[in-house]
């Protein structure tokens, strides 16, 4: 049997029974049948990955096979997102499938479906796991992540107890005062003072396990007595720590001091026992190892559709390395003062560089701010530290600008990231961001968009040929003709050389055609060796 009274199960065919009224839906491509038929043929296993390019349709996919399930078990089922733009913005794709959903965030839900187990529930990372998710008691039956590669330092962020010095002074001057004698005996005081008054913002220092351990009776009294329970900034991680700080990597940097353990422990959440399959939806994995770290599995099945799904036309124009940053922001902003541009930034620091020609985004604009931005001619709007899940196809937008080093945003991945010798892992992790922020306005085979790319720090990573192999072939190759375009600088102007793959002009598209390859090879994945051992080993000590 393939249908039950709530409606078909096989994917596909629900695919068909659906009434969609989604302008950019029309059918299924042929890689997204195929991983559907797959996953279909296997759909009883536990952990399944899902490995598709930006573009691909991978939300399509992930609401199908949520569907298919509620289908099959007229059971509860999650979809997951990293963002509530997000969920707004999978709430609404899903109406245009044709989709019942509930969304839950912010502690509100809206709509009965999950409710009546005839749709999905699309919710965020951070209420599934948070200490007091409301999710914890509930019978589910799966949960399909999106988005899976940027989980674990969301997942990690909610297990991490911060102190802010902007909000808990008080309690901030505590802490440091039982960690500030063990800098001082290492000689390291003016270190730890420079970090503590943000004369480097991004800096953080670890504070030894062996003076967490000495000062823990200390560190677990202050803390108590401050009745993080009744804060809501740290009532959530609060109830994951509050009995297991002596286990915690202890960190301190301009913003705070922060608790978190080295890998989540999410073995102790009932959605990761074997009752409750588990789909992964990702555009671009770096490591094994990352996803283990995530989520405490192993997949046990990879799916990875061929085809050229999501291989989208680039012109990537690197700024000369020599430039100094604001001499290449200079050259950018004249070239795109008539056109619309999404502005890709790692922190809001640098984001304000652009405010004299753009609008920083903040999160609560929500999903309307970016139906704006698609909707005009010439905005310009600036996102900051955000890599992942935005969707701007075709003349949504065409120009993106990607100014700064994707850098890691929680505090123990900038510590591995500035002091631990783990190049590889790292630059496998920036690898993933570059990989995502490209893909930010390049969503589908036909779809073409100009990346102006600076910085020096980026362009000296983007560079390194050991890095680029860790870069999608695609846009490995499309990086190389970027770079045989450098010698037009003195010929034309900027905005003339965009214009070329703007407008379409035959000589642009001879060069990108002769150049890149439309059947790059991505190579397999290999689950015997997905995750190191010794990755496996951290997880089994947690």
């Amino acid at each position: 049997m393939t249908t039950s009274h709530r409606g078909p199960i096989e994917p596909v065919e629900l695919f068909e029974s659906l009434k969609i009224v989604s302008k950019d839906v029309k059918e299924l491509w042929r890689p997204q049948a195929d991983a559907l038929r797959e996953w279909d043929q296997n759909r009883t296993m536990n952990d399944v990955l899902f490995l598709l390019n930006t573009g691909a349709g991978k939300t399509l996919i992930g609401l199908l096979a949520a569907q298919s399930i509620v289908n099959e078990t007229q059971g509860k089922v999650l979809y997951v997102c990293a963002t509530n733009q997000l969920i707004e913005q999978t709430n609404f794709k899903a109406s245009e499938y044709g989709i019942d959903t509930t969304t839950y965030y912010n502690g509100t839900w809206q709509g009965d479906s999950f409710d009546k187990c005839t749709g999905p529930c699309i919710t965020n990372y951070q209420a599934l796991f948070n200490g007091k998710s409301i999710f914890r008691s509930m019978d589910l039956e799966a949960i399909i992540f999106d988005d899976a590669h940027t989980a674990f330092s969301i997942i990690q962020e909610q297990y991490t107890l911060s102190i802010h010095k902007a909000t808990m002074e008080s309690l901030w001057r505590e802490q440091i005062g039982l960690f500030a004698p063990y800098f001082q005996q290492a000689h390291r005081q003016n270190v730890f003072s420079d970090v503590i008054r943000g004369t480097d913002p991004y800096s953080v220092l670890f504070v030894p396990t062996f003076w967490v351990h000495q000062n823990i009776g200390q560190i677990i009294e202050i803390l108590d007595q401050a009745r993080l329970d009744r804060e809501k900034s740290t009532m959530f991680s609060w109830a994951h720590l509050k009995d297991k700080l002596a286990l915690c990597a202890v960190m301190v940097d301009a913003s705070g001091v922060h608790f978190c353990p080295p890998v989540p422990p999410i073995h102790t959440l009932s959605y990761f026992s074997n009752g409750v399959r588990r789909l992964y939806l990702s555009a671009t994995m770096p490591k094994g190892a990352t996803f283990y770290r995530a989520f405490g599995q192993k997949p046990d099945l990879v799916i990875r559709p061929g085809g050229r799904a999501g291989d989208c036309e680039r012109m990537i124009l690197p700024a000369l390395v020599s430039d100094t940053d604001e001499e290449a922001r200079v050259w950018i902003k004249e070239a795109i003062s008539d056109k619309k541009a999404l502005i890709m930034v790692p922190s809001q620091k640098i984001g304000r560089h652009w405010c004299d020609v753009a609008e920083l985004y903040e999160t609560d604009q929500g999903h309307d701010r970016f139906i704006a931005f698609a909707e005009s001619d010439s905005d310009k709007l600036v996102l900051a530290g955000r890599y992942d899940g935005i969707d701007l196809p075709d003349d949504a937008c065409r120009v993106l600008v990607v100014d700064g080093f994707p850098s890691g945003l929680h505090p123990l991945e900038r510590f591995f990231e500035s002091y631990l010798n783990i190049g590889d892992i790292t630059n496998s992790l920036v690898a993933c961001r570059v990989t995502q922020t490209f893909g930010r306005v390049s969503r589908g085979m036909n779809d073409y968009s100009v990346v102006l790319v600076m910085s020096r720090k980026l362009l000296k990573w983007l560079i390194d040929p050991r890095n680029r192999k860790k870069l999608p072939p695609t846009i490995s190759q499309q990086l190389d003709v970027g770079d045989s375009l450098v010698p037009f600088y003195e010929k034309m102007s900027l905005g003339e050389l965009m214009s070329k793959c703007l407008a379409r002009k035959e000589d642009w598209l001879e060069i990108y055609q002769a150049h890149v390859s439309q059947t790059a090879h991505q190579s397999e994945v290999d689950l015997k060796d997905y995750v190191p051992q010794d990755v496996q080993l951290e997880r089994n000590f947690i």
